[in-house]
């Protein structure tokens, strides 16, 4: 007898008991006047009642369930023969409830417990008949009056009422076997459509799994598209940005501001390799670290140099203030001795043909969170656009340095020497500033070529440059305008100062003996002019003026230097009347 089963059996016989009681005294006050078998009838019912809260007491303190049980049964065969004895015996309607004993045993209980009740509820109530018919029982009479007809007296009587006790118990025992079977019958088919029903839950409960981890996944797979999809349009568009831009100084502002702009980066740095193993040049910077920390960032550059792969560092700082050292090569855990996260550095190379051409550094603030795999993965692909983009700004650097480039003297030329004296004049007229302009030609450079060759005279030539770069100055702009001839873009300079430049210039070209040769010496006629917001001529007017001075130095003798003054009405331009410096028409000139 299972828990549940034993609970049922229990609260039935309480239920059993209380209708017994409630049902016997209408009863016996409408057919009996005998105060004490009401009485006696009565104890039993209460008997019964004590008797099942002492079984109920035992079962729960855990004792022999098979003995309480069986005396609870005995008990119930007991006082149901009591109430039969009292009540006519035989005759008495309360043989019915054997019938209920009967089925409750054999349902609660069990087949060899309802058959066991059955043989002992049968051979109770034949005892009390065989009693009452051998004397030892006095016969309770079934009215009032005493008036029962004596039946119990008849031995053929009580053989038939025997043998028709046997049928009914044999009928009660069968309606009892026939409601277990169909119980226990019920009880498979509901355990079966139970496991039927746990089966199909656990296999929605297994699809429901399948179905949130397939769901989870494509959640997954969106996520990772979305990011993808934002990747690639951060590549597109700074691929899109970088490839407009050809200049290098762009290129860098454009880097830094679109690497501010898609990473939160807080401060940056550029640093350059014009060859392979060459040490790191600071290029382009918008972090105070780069600079004063040279000495211990040059190490992570040589070693990102050398491995071509970047470095992620965790910049920590511990609760006094202290800087602790962080762990480099890879997204680092984001506790260190209680230490918090200061910043997040990374170090990216930047490639080129499978070559370092440049590192970047970038720093961002612990606030906006760390960079995942997906966003350095992100950065190695952008370092290989910003690696074709600067290898492409180099390259159209070069190509720009030669179309504006002598390649004989290392010169600026003639076409960009009137493109940086127009920017010069029109800078000069807006700020109301000073402007000197050389021009000069080397004295009787054909008997070089004559006597020595071409080859030697564009030696000459290459040392020419050189004597430019050394006379100029960091502002000035010296330029090869021709042939044999050269010219100096002074800014801010007035003539006296332009005087002092182009004197220089005689001087050095006079005192050098030429490719080591001191037969080789050479002299310089130049002419210069200069210009004041004041004078409102163009570009082509100023040159024209240095052109007609060192026009006029070749002709009074070479190896000189005139600067060019206004001429006089009515004079021949060819032959400007050049004044010396001490002159008044010089001073008014100047003071203009």
């Amino acid at each position: 007898m299972v828990d549940r089963e034993k609970e049922l059996w229990l609260k039935f016989r309480r239920r059993a008991t209380g209708w017994f009681l409630f049902l016997s005294i209408p009863l016996f006050f409408f057919q009996y006047t005998s105060l004490s078998r009401t009485l006696f009838f009565i104890l039993i019912g209460l008997a019964l009642v004590l008797f099942n809260r002492a079984v109920q007491q035992g079962l729960q303190r855990g004792g022999s369930q098979r003995g309480w049980v069986a005396s609870a049964v005995l008990a119930d065969v007991l006082a149901i023969t009591g109430a039969v004895y009292l009540t006519s015996g035989l005759q008495s309607p309360f043989i019915f409830l054997y019938f209920i004993e009967l089925i409750v045993v054999h349902f609660y209980v069990g087949r060899s417990a309802g058959v066991a009740t059955t043989l002992l509820s049968y051979l109770a109530l034949i005892a009390v008949g065989v009693f009452e018919y051998l004397g030892f029982l006095p016969h309770q009479p079934f009215f009032a009056d005493g008036t029962d007809p004596e039946l119990y007296l008849d031995a053929q009587y009580l053989l038939g009422a025997s043998v028709g006790l046997a049928f009914f118990f044999l009928f009660a025992l069968y309606v009892s076997d026939f409601v277990l079977s169909w119980n226990r019958r019920k009880e498979e088919e509901l355990r079966q459509s139970n496991d039927q029903i746990q089966r199909a839950n656990q296999e929605l409960e297994k699809g429901n799994s399948h179905l949130i981890e397939l769901t989870q996944a494509i959640r997954r797979q969106n996520e990772q598209l979305l990011q993808a999809n934002k990747s690639l349009e951060i590549l597109n568009h700074m691929g899109r940005t970088l490839a407009e831009i050809q200049d290098l100084d762009g290129l860098l502002q454009t880097i830094v501001r679109e690497m501010k702009r898609h990473f939160r980066f807080s401060d940056m740095a550029l640093f350059t390799l014009n060859e392979p193993g060459g040490k790191a040049e600071l290029t382009y910077s918008t972090s105070p670290f780069a600079e004063a920390s040279m000495e211990r960032i040059r190490p992570m550059i040589q070693r990102v140099v050398y491995r071509k792969v970047m470095e992620v560092e965790l910049v920590h700082v511990s609760p006094k203030g202290k800087a602790l050292p962080s762990p480099n090569g890879g997204t680092a855990q984001l506790s260190l001795n209680g230490a918090s996260i200061r910043r997040q550095r990374i170090i990216l190379p930047i490639l080129s043909r499978n070559r370092c051409i440049a590192v970047l550094i970038a720093e961002r603030d612990a606030g906006e969170g760390i960079l995942g795999e997906d966003s350095l993965h992100l950065l190695v692909s952008i370092s290989h656009q910003l690696g074709i983009s600067l290898a492409n700004a180099e390259l159209y650097r070069g190509m720009e340095t030669l179309s504006i480039t002598d390649g004989l003297t290392s010169l600026y030329n003639h076409r960009y020497f009137h493109q940086r004296l127009e920017e010069e004049l029109r800078r000069t007229t807006r700020y109301k500033g000073l402007l000197g302009l050389i021009l000069s030609d080397l004295d009787f450079f054909k008997r070089v070529n004559d006597t020595y060759g071409h080859q030697i005279g564009d030696r000459v030539l290459a040392e020419m440059g050189e004597v430019l770069r050394i006379v100029s100055r960091d502002i000035d702009i010296p330029v090869r305008y021709g042939g044999e001839e050269f010219a100096i873009i002074l800014p801010h300079t007035d003539l006296a100062g332009a005087m002092h430049v182009a004197e220089r210039l005689r001087r050095v070209v006079e005192q050098r003996a030429f490719q080591g040769n001191e037969e080789l010496r050479l002299t310089i006629s130049v002419g210069l002019a200069h210009f004041t917001s004041a004078m409102g001529i163009n570009m082509n007017e100023l040159i024209r003026r240095a052109d007609a001075a060192l026009y006029y130095a070749k002709q009074v003798g070479r190896n000189r230097v005139h600067p060019y003054v206004i001429e006089p009405p009515g004079t021949y331009v060819g032959e400007p009347q050049v004044p010396s410096i001490e002159s008044e028409e010089y001073v008014a000139e100047t003071a203009e």
